[in-house]
C-alpha cells in the first residue's frame, strides 16, 4: 500500500492515478519495469529516471513515518534465526528503498545479504535477483526455499531452480498460483517442516 500511495504522488502532476487493480499488475516488476508499464497503459511518456526518483522520495518518506511489517514476519524471521537459518532477500525494488524499509522495520539484521535490482541485469520474472541471492548466501539455488507473493516473483524464483511458497497476506493476494510449490495465506502459516526438508 505504501508504493501505491508513493507512485500516486509521482503521478499526480502527470495526470494520473493507479487504482489497487492497476497496482496489482505491477507487483514484483522493478520501479522501471512498473513505470514503463504505467507510460504503456496512460499511454504518455515523461523522463524515466525522474519518475522512479519521485516514487522513491515519496516512498522514503512514507517508510521514515509509518510502516508496519506483515503479520507473521517479525516471529517468522525470529524462528528462522533461533534455527540458525541463513536469510537472504530478492527484490526488484532499489538498494536504497530495501534498505530503508528494514531499517524503519527493525529487521535488517535478520538478513545475511539481500539482492536489489541495481545488483542484475534483469528484474523478475527471471531469475536473477534469487540467483544472486543465493550466490551472496553461499548456498546453491536448489537448496533455498523462496517466499513470494506474485506472479513474477514465483516465476523468478522457480526459474532460479527454488522450492517456492507463495504467501496471499499482503494488500494485493494473488489466488492460488499453480506454479508455487506451497500456497499460505500469511506468514503465520509458514511451515518449518520445510526445513527439515519435508517437502
Amino acid at each position: 500500500m505504501n508504493k501505491l500511495v508513493a507512485m500516486n504522488k509521482a503521478l499526480y502532476p502527470l495526470g494520473h492515478q493507479v487504482d489497487n487493480g492497476l497496482q496489482k499488475l505491477l507487483i514484483g516488476h522493478s520501479d522501471r519495469d512498473a513505470w514503463l508499464l504505467l507510460f504503456d497503459h496512460f499511454g504518455f511518456s515523461a523522463d524515466l529516471e525522474e519518475c522512479v526518483r519521485l516514487e522513491q522520495a515519496a516512498l522514503l518518506d512514507i517508510l521514515a513515518s509509518s510502516c508496519e511489517p506483515l503479520p507473521g514476519v517479525c516471529s517468522g524471521l525470529a524462528e528462522l534465526k533461533v534455527k540458525r537459518i541463513t536469510i537472504g532477500l530478492a527484490t526488484s525494488g532499489s538498494g536504497l528503498i530495501v534498505n530503508a524499509m528494514l531499517s524503519s522495520l527493525g529487521l535488517a539484521d535478520y538478513f545475511q545479504a539481500v539482492a536489489y535490482a541495481e545488483l542484475v541485469t534483469h528484474a523478475k520474472p527471471a531469475p536473477d535477483l534469487y540467483l544472486k541471492a543465493a550466490e551472496l548466501i553461499g548456498m546453491p539455488p536448489e537448496h533455498c526455499i523462496a517466499v513470494e507473493d506474485s506472479p513474477p516473483g514465483i516465476a523468478s524464483a522457480k526459474a532460479a531452480g527454488m522450492f517456492t511458497v507463495q504467501v496471499r497476506a499482503s494488500s494485493f493476494a494473488y489466488g492460488p498460483q499453480p506454479e508455487a510449490d506451497v500456497v499460505i495465506e500469511t506468514l503465520e502459516d509458514f511451515p518449518f517442516c520445510l526445513l527439515d526438508g519435508e517437502r
